[in-house]
């Protein structure tokens, strides 16, 4: 019998882990609230756009979840529609779309995110056309654009301790037009207070065709450190038994 209970007590335990790995700590990842077509911003989220030309909003047409898997009687279906075309190489556009959490010191927090990339989208370009006006006519050059997803780990006054990202292009994005799932993880340094999810396109500039690129389906969980968690749980079973013991 007590064999079982100890059992049960570790069990309970694993499953106490898991439920807190699954969980989505973000509020409205998916960007579906409140699902309007061309319409900046989504609910809990905070989007910032440089300059002003609307270079980022939301579309139903960058929504990553198949419409066919739509729920009966939901809202629209929207993502990140990253208009690179609102840049030029005399002034890029940037974005940032992000959200902040309570975090917590030692907890790991891994980010999951989709992206989806079109044919001239700079950011999965190595090069892109620029016109050079002393030879009048276009040479390639080194595209500046560069696309993340990105953890920020916040202090009580929202400085920054340390940030955790992946490039997209570096990670395989390509520019196929075909979504593709990233993911950054890290373990929150001390003093951290606040968590921040984010995705960030920085400077866009227009090249021709096909150029947008596309963000959706945030999820930010919180795992225990696995050898914390097996340790804590052996404590308490040990701890149970020499009770018992000493009974």
């Amino acid at each position: 019998m007590r064999r079982l209970l100890l059992f049960a007590i570790v069990l309970g335990l694993m499953a106490w882990g898991a439920g807190i790995a699954r969980a989505n700590l973000l509020t409205n990842g998916t960007l579906d609230i409140p699902g309007l077509h061309e319409v900046d911003g989504a609910t809990g989220w905070t989007q910032v756009e440089l300059p002003s030309g609307n270079p980022a909003t939301m579309a139903t047409f960058g929504n990553h979840t198949p419409p066919e898997d739509k729920p009966m009687g939901s809202v629209d279906q929207v993502g990140l529609w990253l208009r690179s075309f609102a840049g030029s190489v005399a002034t890029p556009a940037s974005v940032d779309l992000y959200q902040d959490v309570p975090g917590t010191p030692g907890l790991k927090y891994v980010l999951t995110a989709w992206a989806r990339f079109e044919t001239f989208y700079a950011g999965g370009l190595n090069n892109i056309p620029v016109f050079n006006p002393d030879l009048g006519e276009f040479e390639l050059a080194p595209s500046p654009t560069d696309t993340f997803f990105a953890i920020d780990f916040l202090d009580a006054g929202n400085g920054v301790l340390s940030t955790a990202s992946v490039e997209l292009k570096a990670n395989g994005q390509l520019n196929d037009g075909m979504w593709k799932e990233h993911m950054v993880m890290a373990v929150a340094p001390a003093g951290t207070v606040s968590v921040r999810a984010r995705g960030s396109a920085v400077d866009m500039v227009a090249v021709s065709g096909a150029q947008s690129a596309f963000f959706d389906d945030f999820a930010l969980i919180g795992i225990p450190e696995p050898a914390s968690a097996t340790l804590g749980a052996l404590a308490l079973v040990g701890c149970i038994g020499v009770r018992r013991r000493r009974k």
